[in-house]
């Protein structure tokens, strides 16, 4: 027969044991050799895949202590196998609970990242806060009572509201059609400029103003989902074509989905009408620097001339102030390529100013 696999309990050319002895000796177990020998010639059975044939594993200590004599045939692979010590399951244990803990707390990042400095402590930065006060004020703008008014309703605790009459629409200071008719419309052509977008617009009558006024590729967003389909259905798609409203976290991280919706850095103009400048110099003045990166990065880039429009209870000193400070703050950030080009008062109420500065 021509040479094959050594056999557990096949004493040809077995080889020299640990003792000396050569081949089976007399009074080895040898049940599983010539009786395996054909089968195995065909090829290892299933359980033996992948483990060194021939195995001889010598037997287990007898009842009294003593090496029961002789090698035995193992018809369970497995068997073979060294067994872990109880130090060694522990250890393997540990390492296993430190891996699982690890890929959650890398996954958890990705998922939920942490949250930005300059947002804590800041009630304005969080979306629940903006749902809490959309839901007061555009219920309260469907509760019409006899005179064709809404009822007004005390706003929910710890805000306070500076708008008008509080009649149709949240228009902050009351001044929307002056602020188009005064401040866009001397500054930026929409025969010659391209898309335009507001920041956090809330209900106000902007989308309908610049519309009119000719700007009919624009794109209105705000973080509270509740007022972006109250204008959705305010502005229907068909009867307002080029008017569009998203939301979105401007403030967010362009990898979060934040900044500027596409096309980002092809917007002509930004408007931010009491919104997120004012309620950052409140609340949040170290997100100032976030915010005019974000809008810088939305903004065409020189030597167009892309134009970011605040209305804000800010006068042209405490203005010049604020942006001197962010460019301070971030030297080379975009607090520092911004120029105010002009500044007017706006509305009756005289508490709000307009500029417009450009991007550089």
């Amino acid at each position: 027969m021509a040479a094959g696999r050594r056999l557990a309990g096949d004493g040809a050319d077995d080889g020299e044991g640990e003792d000396g002895r050569i081949g089976n000796q007399p009074g080895e177990d040898d049940a599983c050799g010539e009786d395996r020998l054909g089968s195995w010639m065909d090829g290892p059975p299933p359980g033996m895949l992948g483990l060194p044939q021939g195995l001889r594993i010598r037997r287990a200590q007898g009842g009294g202590g003593q090496p029961q004599s002789g090698l035995a045939c193992v018809d369970d692979p497995a068997a073979a196998l060294p067994a872990f010590s109880g130090r060694e399951r522990w250890l393997l244990g540990i390492a296993c609970v430190m891996c699982l803990l690890m890929t959650a707390h890398f996954w958890f990042r990705r998922v939920v990242p942490a949250t930005e400095p300059w947002r804590q402590g800041c009630r304005q930065c969080s979306d629940d806060w903006w749902g809490d006060f959309w839901r007061w004020r555009l219920g309260e703008l469907r509760d019409i009572g006899a005179d064709g008014r809404p009822r007004l309703q005390p706003p929910p605790e710890g805000m306070e509201w500076e708008w008008g009459n509080r009649s149709a629409d949240t228009d902050w200071f009351n001044a929307s059609a002056e602020l188009v008719r005064a401040v866009v419309l001397p500054h930026l052509d929409p025969a010659k400029s391209g898309p335009v977008l507001q920041i956090g617009c809330g209900d106000s009558p902007l989308p309908a103003l610049l519309h009119q006024a000719g700007f009919r590729d624009a794109t209105h967003i705000d973080i509270a989902p509740q007022v972006v389909e109250a204008m959705r259905e305010r502005y229907p798609a068909a009867d307002w074509p080029g008017v569009r409203f998203e939301r979105r976290d401007f403030m967010a991280a362009p990898a979060a989905g934040g900044g500027a919706p596409p096309p980002a850095g092809g917007y002509w103009l930004v408007v931010d009408k009491a919104g997120i400048w004012d309620w950052l110099q409140e609340e949040a003045p170290a997100g100032l620097p976030v915010l005019l990166d974000r809008v810088h990065g939305a903004l065409v880039p020189p030597p167009q001339r892309g134009l970011y429009v605040v209305v804000t209870k800010q006068n042209p000193g405490q203005l010049a102030a604020a942006l001197a400070r962010v460019a301070a703050a971030a030297p080379g950030g975009a607090g520092g390529r911004f120029a105010v080009e002009a500044s007017r008062p706006l509305g009756s109420s005289g508490l709000a100013w307009a500029y417009v500065l450009v991007a550089l």
